[in-house]
């Protein structure tokens, strides 16, 4: 049985290289996205979208020079995807093929790491759970994060319940 996938040199190099061993020099340096590029004319309206929304999300880790043209292939099955899901919801019995497309599109997705768990894997980012804010009220909850951890407050006023027996040492009237 194998253990998990080694983890990228990427990912070890923003993080210090915490194991400190020596590091393959990369062999090429690739431009990461500043601009958006052109959006390709065969795209539909869904398909431009996405290609707007994934260069500019995906920016840090998607290079025009090498992904130009898996991210193409990507925008434009995303434009099937939707044609495929129209002809099945008018009544398409063959819902296999919309299937087919969404297998093809996570596909994609994992390589262009556009889902947290690639991302995470290729060492680009990666969704934070709780925000700074959220850190702290954790720091000040009590045990289990059941509510805030509250020092015990000291007692001012108090009454004295005299307890005695007094009342029996006194003879009966009557």
């Amino acid at each position: 049985m194998s253990g998990p996938p080694p983890e990228p040199n990427e990912k070890k190099r923003a993080r210090g290289n915490p194991g400190k061993r020596p590091l393959p020099t990369p062999i090429a340096f690739l431009a990461a996205a500043t601009t958006v590029p052109p959006v390709p004319e065969q795209l539909a309206e869904h398909g431009r979208a996405v290609w707007d929304r994934v260069w500019t999300a995906g920016q840090a880790w998607i290079a025009p020079a090498t992904d130009i043209e898996l991210m193409t292939r990507y925008c434009e099955m995303i434009d099937l995807r939707d044609a495929v899901r129209e002809d099945v919801l008018a009544g398409d019995k063959d819902v296999m093929k919309l299937v087919a497309v969404e297998n093809l599109l996570d596909k994609m997705e994992a390589k262009l790491a556009l889902n947290p768990a690639d991302r995470s894997r290729v060492g680009k980012a990666e969704v934070e759970r709780e925000s700074a804010v959220q850190r702290l009220m954790g720091a000040k909850q009590g045990p289990r994060g059941k509510g805030p951890r509250r020092k015990p407050e000291p007692i001012v006023d108090a009454e004295v319940i005299d307890d005695s027996d007094d009342h029996r040492s006194t003879p009966a009237v009557g």
